[in-house]
């Protein structure tokens, strides 16, 4: 893992930490902390839960174990309102991100060399970034100071005493999640100035309902607007040249644009670019939409385009069917995903992508034919579109196929003159079978072979595969994809000669046994020892083997993934004083 320190970083650190922290058994405690020794001093974690002194100051040390506090790790002290202010030493250089997000009042060592606070707020040491505001405190009361240029990430995240508020003149910048979570704030005046609106920048303030843009907004970022429930209206300005994806919340009704915008164009409903060639957004509106007829001069979707316009939850009339029109090239990037009671759309014989998760959960769509131009299906497409199981047939022009791309079927047919595939019912490979793009979960197989030429595996393609009782790895297979065997239940048999993997009681192992990569869900045995040469147990290699009762952990294991034991209910023995000991009490 990594201490994650903020985005503009560079903006208020001389030389800021990034650096890899061990694994998570290496942390310590002095009573009061919960700290990590690094080669450039201590980053405290957090309080130890163990502590219960309720002091009405928290003062972090300037050291522990005689060695500098240098930093605060990500979400040190997140909302932790128990303190009236919690002081920060002269030693520290960095802070995580969120690292006191949603506290009362911070201080400052007067000689902090990258720190001051003024008032109970947390500012560069140059004041230029105000970094955090006081949770309890209101703005217009507690006056941001003058020499603030950018509001910084997190600034304000959680305050509730917020309601009316006029960003301040001489602003520059509103950084990502500035205002994140302020429930409580019902409008918002970005003045002439501030040219950037960050990330997540107000997602979440439900109360919002009036938001008034200045001209010299250039860029909001994505998820700025976003979960702001109450905002039922919103006009661009014209110096607005980038909007990020799901900027502004489904549940507006109106979005309009200033016509000397150069960049965006608006109808009501819909976000375009200027020449309407590109749908940036649709929103379905207060009573929701059951049909949207894209315009004709559309050649491309954008990315979350109509991501959530089936919020069920909402009670709206949600998204059923879409027109999509002659001439349209691209659907990208989940730019229908969620759309949960879409049934109908169909797909103009001109497109060529369809991007990763552009319809997955779908879970209503039906007939959907992929048009014979096609070249690209991106990962996840029709992840859980339940309704297309059977038979799927993949068009002549397709080249590129991303991993998990289609739903559960029961057989996948390639159209004849594609040069890039071929499918035997029930598996999908590359034109000369060396490589496994896609395996069919609905279907009546109890033993697979692998074919001989198959050199590769990808990513996921037997993951919770159930059916299957035994899989048989030939010798040519040289390399296997991340999770391709999670949840799997069959019995996995190697090739002797395979120069790369082997197995043992269903188990999969590469060569030398040193690392253990699966065991299978259905086995029969119900007490486990991983065999002593192991080193490695790899990720999720245990996922959901709850027939087992038993496992037991050789000295040998040096190195154990996460989620390896996922949802398995076996009593685990360790060796006492070995590498699995402490990883056990890490964990737990």
């Amino acid at each position: 893992m990594h201490l994650i320190l903020p985005h503009n970083t560079y903006d208020y650190f001389g030389e800021p930490l990034n650096v890899e922290l061990d694994d998570e058994f290496d942390e310590q405690s002095d009573g009061r902390f919960r700290f990590r020794e690094l080669d450039e001093g201590v980053v405290i974690m957090g309080l130890d839960e163990a502590d219960k002194r309720a002091d009405e100051i928290l003062v972090i040390p300037d050291e522990i174990n005689g060695r500098n506090v240098v930093g605060l790790r990500v979400r040190a002290f997140y909302m932790e309102k128990s303190f009236e202010r919690i002081v920060v030493p002269r030693s520290v250089v960095a802070l995580g991100w969120q690292a006191l997000a949603g506290v009362r009042a911070v201080e400052v060592a007067p000689d902090n060399r990258y720190f001051q606070s003024v008032s109970g707020s947390l500012l560069s040491k140059d004041g230029t970034t105000l970094m955090h505001f006081p949770v309890d405190a209101d703005p217009n009361v507690h006056r941001i100071p003058s020499s603030v240029k950018i509001i910084g990430e997190s600034a304000f995240w959680g305050n509730e005493k917020i309601r009316a508020f006029d960003v301040p003149y001489g602003i520059e910048r509103i950084d990502d999640h500035a205002f994140d979570g302020c429930e409580n704030l019902r409008e918002i005046s970005i003045p002439e100035g501030v040219k950037t609106i960050g990330e997540n920048a107000f997602n979440g303030c439900a109360s919002l309902s009036k938001v008034r843009l200045s001209n010299s907004v250039e860029s909001i970022g994505e998820y700025a607007f976003c979960n702001c429930y109450a905002l039922k209206r919103i006009f661009i300005p014209r110096g607005v040249r980038r909007i990020g994806i799901l900027a502004f919340s489904k549940d507006i009704q109106k979005i309009e644009v200033d016509p000397d915008n150069r960049c965006f164009h608006a109808d009501a409903n819909a976000l375009f670019n200027k020449d309407q060639t590109k749908l940036e957004c649709v929103f379905p509106g207060k009573h929701g939409r059951k049909k949207y007829t894209t315009p004709s001069s559309v050649k491309e979707i954008g990315k979350h385009a109509f991501t959530n316009c089936s919020e069920v939850w909402t009670q709206r009339n949600s998204l059923e069917s879409v027109e999509l029109p002659d001439g349209l090239e691209i659907i990208g990037d989940s730019a229908f995903r969620d759309c949960w009671e879409l049934e109908r759309a169909r797909l103009p014989s001109s497109i060529k992508k369809i991007g990763a998760y552009a319809f997955s959960e779908c879970f209503k769509l039906i007939n959907l034919s992929l048009p014979e131009q096609l070249e690209s299906i991106g990962e996840r497409a029709f992840e859980e579109c339940s309704k297309m199981c059977g038979d799927f047939i993949l068009p002549r022009g397709v080249k590129e196929i991303g991993e998990r791309a289609f739903p559960v079927l029961s057989n996948i047919i390639v159209s004849e003159g594609n040069s890039y595939f071929t499918s035997d019912s029930y598996t999908l490979y590359d034109k000369n079978k060396t490589r496994i793009v896609h395996f069919c979960h609905e279907h009546d197989l109890q033993t697979l072979r692998i074919p001989e030429t198959t050199r590769e595996i990808d990513d996921e393609i037997f993951w919770g595969e159930l059916k299957l009782d035994k899989i048989f790895i030939p010798a040519s297979l040289e390399k296997i994809g991340r999770l391709t065997f999670v949840g799997c239940g069959a019995q996995i048999e190697v090739d002797q000669d395979n120069p790369y993997f082997s197995s043992e009681s269903g188990a999969l192992f590469n060569k030398d046994k040193t690392s253990l990569i699966h065991f299978p869900t259905k086995s029969e045995l119900k007490n486990y020892v991983i065999p002593d040469s192991v080193v490695t147990i790899e990720e999720d290699a245990f996922w959901e083997c709850r027939q087992l009762e038993s496992i037991e952990i050789p000295a040998s294991v040096q190195h154990i993934e996460r989620h390896s034991f996922f949802e398995t209910n076996a009593i685990i023995y360790v060796h006492q004083g070995s590498y699995a000991e402490k990883w056990i009490d890490g964990y737990q």
